[in-house]
């Protein structure tokens, strides 16, 4: 009996907002005054988002401590000569149509270039040359064979 009961009341309430919501209401113009609201759309403010020079004008939120941000992006060149760098051929790998050298952990092809993490800082190698037991690469204008160590 109760259940009749509100399926009757939810019946009333439909049949009531249908009457209300005739045809014409539906499809008339809306009043005036939402008219207006839409009219200072061009008003609204733009978001505009600036870099930071320093940590003071704002941070990473996620990297707090970072100084990436600051910077212009370009890898870090030393001010050591490029024969005191230290970088090494950790090893070989790929096919015999597409050596790859693994220099200090890091994988390059042949006439790829990539900044190589070294102890002093990142460095700009290129990959000249891969032989079956070293790799022949170029830090500047010096090039330089690096190879596999012996006896591991």
């Amino acid at each position: 009996m109760k259940t009749c009961q509100s399926v009757f009341r939810c019946s009333l309430a439909i049949l009531s907002w249908a009457a209300l919501a005739t045809p014409s209401s539906i499809n008339s113009a809306p009043p005036a005054a939402n008219a207006s609201t839409n009219a200072g759309a061009s008003d609204i403010p733009r978001s505009v988002f600036v870099v930071p020079k320093n940590q003071r004008q704002g941070r990473d939120p996620f990297y707090p401590d970072s100084v990436r941000p600051y910077g212009s992006g370009a890898p870090v060149q030393t001010t050591n000569s490029a024969s005191s760098v230290v970088i090494v051929l950790n090893g070989l790998s790929g096919s015999t149509q597409k050596r790859l050298a693994i220099i200090n952990g890091q994988t390059l092809a042949e006439d790829e270039t990539a900044d190589i993490p070294t102890p002093t800082g990142r460095v700009r190698v290129r990959c000249v040359e891969i032989k079956d037991t070293s790799a022949v690469i170029e830090i500047g204008t010096e090039l330089r064979e690096l190879r596999l160590r012996s006896g591991n």
